[in-house]
């Protein structure tokens, strides 16, 4: 579970993102500080399922009327604001189609939970997981997007896989890497914009760090005013002095995408340990992501500066770069920061990979063989199930968004050792992207490699 500081980036689909979209909404209002309640009215009850199955459809829709008060708890209302519900709604909406009719689906331990399907007037299905509150006549406390699949995607062989990528609006890639076979791939080489998925370099920065003596899982670090950032992420919103070991601040940084977290990473570290890991991971675009920016310094160029200043920015050399980050980008509050919903500079102020280059960065942390680093990249990973029953006994991820950018990498390791990777990755510098499709895809060419590996 996650707070509204990490809801707030999702739900605009603004900032440094992890994959929006298998686990897109959590909140639990277990999280939120204790505090007096408004009492319920008893008109309010919500407790038969189907009606909140029926409510969730109705807001399915390009234009959502939540009733807020009546059917969600004080705590949830607390930490989330409507018009950010709302939005999620809609984003949903405007890639699904409204939804037609919903039903509660059977779980196998029946309580405060239900999942909701609904179904979409364009034939596509989204699953909500909903958590109600006895002690408010069953209002919702807590709200997961689970699944939004889209039938006509299909992926059946590597043909289909084809297909479905030509039929994406600006430039798509995907790469299947079976460890120790040849790998697979579809403009795999193509350099995109990999959003948060960049934060695998500063993990193998602090890897090799700790490794070789220069840093520990354990020490100590304090939150500094200088190295906050926006969200994603929680961190942004603890105090200033509050010491927190590098294993949270790295385990934040992957698990919650938090911006936050990855400042402190790489000041701790310095940009220049960061840019080298680059290359000693295999990135093709080393060039291109020098200077190696931190996540407040994204935002300010993006969505604080003014197009010309902008323009003056991006005309500077890599080093007059460096040196205007180290000095102007400082003086830039981040209150400064207007997000906007369509795609900035998605070709010019990122961070780079091929998807080909992303699973090379999976396999060289894998090939490091950290405890840590392995328990860090499967904290979260949307869409596959590990363990008793499943194709796979280990999986790790990261996924990045921005506006106009959409990318996924999964490291996989069957039940009998084998180990694959896929990766994704989906930009277009002038529309946003659908990661709600972009999951879906990545999903079904996973459930593709699983028949065949």
């Amino acid at each position: 579970m996650v707070t509204a500081a990490r809801v707030f980036a999702f739900l605009l689909r603004f900032g440094l993102l992890p994959s929006l979209t298998f686990a897109a909404f959590v909140f639990s209002s277990s999280l939120a500080p204790a505090q007096t309640r408004s009492q319920p009215r008893a008109e309010d009850n919500t407790s038969d399922p189907l009606q909140t199955a029926q409510y969730l459809c109705r807001q399915l829709q390009p234009w959502p009327n939540l009733d807020y008060e009546r059917h969600f708890t004080d705590e949830f209302r607390r930490e989330v604001p409507e018009p950010l519900l709302v939005d999620l709604f809609r984003s949903i909406a405007m890639d699904t189609g409204p939804c037609e009719r919903a039903v509660v689906e059977p779980v196998s331990a029946p309580g405060d939970k239900l999942i909701v399907r609904a179904e979409t007037r364009g034939g596509n299905t989204v699953r909500f997981e909903v958590t109600l509150a006895k002690d408010q006549l069953w209002r919702i406390s807590g709200f997961f997007v689970r699944e939004v699949e889209f039938p006509k995607v299909i992926v059946r062989d590597y043909y289909d896989l084809q297909i479905q990528l030509k039929r994406l609006p600006g430039d798509a890639s995907v790469t299947i890497a079976p460890f120790g076979r040849p790998t697979t791939h579809i403009e795999g080489d193509r350099r995109h914009p990999i959003g948060s998925i960049f934060k695998l370099y500063v993990l193998g920065a602090l890897e090799r760090a700790i490794r070789s003596l220069k840093a520990r899982w354990f020490e100590l670090l304090p939150i500094r005013e200088e190295s906050r950032s926006l969200p994603s992420g929680v961190m942004q919103t603890w105090p200033v002095g509050k010491r927190v070991t590098l294993f949270e601040y790295a385990k934040n940084m992957i698990a919650l995408s938090d911006n936050t977290a990855t400042d402190h990473i790489i000041h701790r570290l310095s940009r220049a340990q960061v840019e080298a890991e680059l290359s000693l991971m295999g990135n093709s675009f080393v060039e291109d992501n020098r200077p190696f920016l931190m996540t407040n310094e994204f935002f300010k160029i993006k969505h604080a500066l003014r197009s010309e200043q902008q323009s003056r920015y991006l005309s500077l050399r890599p080093e007059e770069r460096r040196t205007w980050l180290e000095t102007q980008a400082k003086r830039i509050p981040l209150s400064s920061v207007r997000y906007s919903a369509q795609p900035v500079l998605v070709d010019d102020v990122e961070w780079f990979a091929s998807t080909n280059d992303l699973c090379k960065a999976l396999y060289e942390l894998d090939r490091r063989r950290s405890r840590e680093v392995r328990e860090i990249l499967s904290t979260r990973t949307p869409g596959v199930s590990v363990g008793v029953g499943s194709k796979w006994r280990y999986a790790g991820y990261k996924g990045g968004s921005e506006p106009g950018v959409s990318a996924h990498a999964y490291l996989l390791e069957s039940q009998r050792g084998d180990r694959v990777c896929v990766a994704l990755a989906w930009h277009n510098p002038l529309v946003r992207v659908s990661d709600w499709r972009s999951a879906d895809l990545v999903r079904k060419t996973i459930q593709m490699v699983e028949r065949s590996f």
